[in-house]
C-alpha cells in the first residue's frame, strides 16, 4: 500500500492533508491567512486528492484572497461602550453594579451587563458569553419544530460550542447537529439558514448538486445569508 500524502503543493499554494474515517473529502481555507486544509476519506488515493486539489486551484485562490483582505477583528475588552452584537445589531455596552444575579439585557441601543463588581474582562467576557448561548438556547427549538416536520428529518440531539472556522457541522450517522455560540450574533435569518443548511444534510451528505437543489427548494435565497456570514 502507499504511503499516504500529508502535505501538497500545487502552484506555490499548500494543503495539509488528514485521512479520517469520512465518505468525502472536504476542502477549507482557515482564517487569519488562508491556510489550506483537507479532509480526506481514508478510500480516497492520494492521487485522487491531488486531482481534486488541482481542480479547486481557483476557487482556493479567490477564497485566500477574501480571507486575507478581511478586516483583523477588534480585540474586545468588554469594557463601558464597546460595540457588542447581537442578532445582528450592534449595542453599546453597558457595566452596571448589581447586588443580586441578573442576566444580561437590552434596552434601547444598550446591552446592559450587571455585576456585582467589575472584575477582569475574563469575568465580563464569561458573564456575556453564558448569556449569548442561553439566548441561542431558546431560538433553536423553535426553529427545530418549524423544520423537522417539513423536511422529514428528526435530530436525535442537539448542542452549542465555539467553533473557529464552522457556523455549524452535522453527524449524519448519529443525527447530531452542532452549531456555532458566535451565531447568535448574527440576524435570525442566518441562525434560520444554518440550522436549514445542517438538517438539509440529513437527506444528502454531500454538498454536491443534489444538496443544493434541496435548499434552493426548502429555503430559497440562502446564498444571502450565506453571504452575510462569510
Amino acid at each position: 500500500m502507499f504511503k499516504k500524502l500529508q502535505t501538497l503543493e500545487i502552484d506555490g499554494i499548500q494543503a495539509d492533508i488528514t485521512w479520517k474515517k469520512i465518505k468525502n473529502c472536504y476542502i477549507r481555507l482557515l482564517p487569519p491567512d488562508g491556510r489550506v486544509q483537507i479532509s480526506a476519506p481514508h478510500r480516497m488515493s492520494s492521487k485522487a486528492v491531488q486531482a481534486l486539489f488541482f481542480e479547486r486551484l481557483d476557487w482556493i485562490r479567490d477564497r485566500q484572497k477574501v480571507i486575507r483582505n478581511r478586516p483583523v477583528p477588534q480585540q474586545l475588552e468588554y469594557l463601558e461602550g464597546e460595540e457588542h452584537f447581537y442578532l445582528g445589531a450592534p449595542y453599546r455596552l453597558q457595566l452596571q453594579h448589581s447586588y443580586r444575579r441578573r442576566q444580561p439585557s437590552i434596552s434601547g441601543n444598550n446591552l446592559f451587563l450587571y455585576l456585582k463588581a467589575q472584575g477582569t474582562s475574563e469575568y465580563r467576557e464569561q458573564v456575556l458569553q453564558q448569556w449569548y448561548r442561553h439566548e441561542l438556547e431558546k431560538i433553536v427549538p423553535p426553529l427545530l419544530k418549524k423544520w423537522e416536520p417539513i423536511l422529514g428529518v428528526k435530530v436525535s440531539e442537539w448542542r452549542i460550542r465555539k467553533m473557529k472556522t464552522r457556523w455549524g457541522t452535522c453527524n449524519t450517522v448519529a443525527h447530531r447537529i452542532w452549531l456555532n455560540q458566535e451565531l447568535i450574533k448574527k440576524p435570525y435569518a442566518c441562525i434560520e439558514y444554518v440550522l436549514v443548511h445542517e438538517l438539509i444534510h440529513l437527506l444528502e451528505p454531500s454538498h454536491n448538486s443534489r444538496f443544493y437543489h434541496l435548499m434552493d427548494h426548502y429555503l430559497p435565497g440562502w446564498q444571502h445569508q450565506r453571504a452575510q456570514l462569510r
